[in-house]
């Protein structure tokens, strides 16, 4: 969990960066902004921080160990001595510049930040933060000049609005620090270099992880087994999510046998998940432990696999709160159409 309640910024500094295609695209900075009023440090800080969920962490990992990790470095430098700031956050403006490849990459602040009293998982640490704004918003501005009213028009960032950030924490350095990231702007394909050239990261394997990942195995097992090809359907997968979705709200630690026996509890389905289990680590390069406390953040974030809604041509959507086993699927050999057949003991 975060806390932020009591965070200040140690240090502060704005450079500018853009796509490397074009020219003039990275602008450093000399020195730190001087001390800041205490309104505008708030409105800053709420800027960098509220985008950011105790979800998934990450850390930094080089495949020749974190001595050849670049951003590593430049971290372990922030949070060792403030008198290098500037100089390491030239650095990593300059690296995030290399690595901004693509033409379609915006120009935009970036700002290197360093807090102190953040608190993450109850242990109260330092962090170091870097973010990129780059979307500008159109305000207007309403100015009183005597009795009369002017309105001007300002383009400047809207502070409900993070594109891109990270939070390194002074914890975990061994294992390349725990990492939170931010990027909304993350749906194209130059979007990516944030995290996999700039940061260079991986997911951490956490209880976060674990729970995320057995998640999405229930989620291709629904999908990919329990299908009419073998003989089930819409209200079998929709009993087996609903079933799993307890299961998780209803333990605090998972155990795969005890949720075989509580979920499926059939020899036949419980083999064949056992199977699927075995093709989802082949494919996906992941093997999702059998043994592990769940995480509630993960469940929560994966609430929409258990939206149970099925969804009939363009006519009808069918929101299934209830027991799915009191649906019965057929087929209408006069009108040549499916239905569906809902059992109920009283209209509301």
């Amino acid at each position: 969990m975060f806390d932020f309640s009591e965070v200040s910024l140690k240090n502060i500094i704005i450079h500018k960066v853009g796509s490397n295609q074009e020219e003039q695209s990275l602008e450093l900075s000399e020195s730190v902004l001087p001390e800041l009023e205490e309104d505008i440090e708030h409105v800053l800080v709420d800027f960098f921080l509220r985008p950011f969920k105790p979800d998934a962490y990450y850390h930094f990992e080089h495949e020749n160990g974190l001595d050849f990790h670049e951003m590593f470095q430049h971290t372990q430098k922030l949070f060792g001595d403030p008198n290098l700031f500037a100089a390491q956050s030239q650095y990593i403006a300059r690296h995030l510049h290399s690595v901004s490849t693509h033409p379609n990459i915006k120009q935009g602040e970036v700002y290197v930040v360093h807090f102190a009293g953040c608190v993450v998982d109850d242990e109260i640490t330092d962090a170091i933060g870097i973010f990129k704004s780059e979307n500008k918003d159109t305000f207007l501005k309403v100015v009183q000049q005597n009795n009369h009213y002017n309105v001007d028009m300002q383009t400047g960032i809207n502070i409900k609005k993070l594109d891109k950030g990270c939070l390194i924490f002074n914890t975990e350095e061994a294992e390349g620090y725990k990492i939170s990231i931010v990027d909304k702007t993350n749906q194209s394909g130059e979007a990516m270099y944030w995290m996999n050239e700039f940061l260079k990261v991986n997911i951490r394997e956490d209880e976060f992880y674990d729970t995320k990942n057995y998640i999405d195995l229930c989620k291709a097992f629904s999908d990919d087994v329990l299908t009419e090809e073998n003989n089930f359907n819409t209200p079998d997968q929709l009993n087996f999510m609903k079933r799993s979705q307890e299961y998780f709200e209803n333990h605090d630690k998972f155990d795969e046998q005890n949720f075989e026996q509580e979920v499926i509890n059939e020899p036949d389905i419980i083999d064949a998940f056992k199977d699927f289990k075995g093709e989802f680590k082949e494919q996906y390069e992941t093997e999702p432990n059998s043994d592990f406390k769940i995480s509630k953040p993960a469940l929560k974030k994966q609430k929409k696999y258990f939206r149970p809604v099925i969804k009939l041509d363009k006519n009808f959507h069918l929101y299934v709160h209830g027991n799915p086993e009191n649906m019965e699927k057929g087929f209408d050999d006069i009108r040549r159409m499916n239905y569906y057949k809902l059992y109920f003991n009283e209209e509301n």
